[in-house]
């Protein structure tokens, strides 16, 4: 695979995967809301919420962390110096 091709794999990857912890903050208000009370649902939302926020950063950070780690350059090899 080209490198083009393997950068468009992984934003098409990471897509779905804020789309999928975005799906998961918010189906549990919505269920609490048509079973239960709006004052569950409310609950739920926020802690569904914080949870996928937390996800999300969590997720990112990772997403960065590989990102800097697959770009950085290779260091020329060392030589040695003599000192006066």
């Amino acid at each position: 695979m080209t490198e083009a091709l393997v950068v468009r794999a992984r934003k098409r990857m990471m897509g779905k995967l804020l789309a999928t912890i975005t799906g998961i903050m918010v189906l549990p208000p919505v269920i609490a809301g048509v079973f239960g009370s709006l004052g569950l649902a409310v609950v739920v939302g926020v802690l569904s919420i914080f949870t996928g926020l937390l996800g999300m950063s969590i997720v990112v950070s990772k997403w960065e962390f590989f990102q800097r780690r697959a770009v950085s350059a290779v260091l020329p090899k060392a030589r040695l110096v003599e000192r006066n």
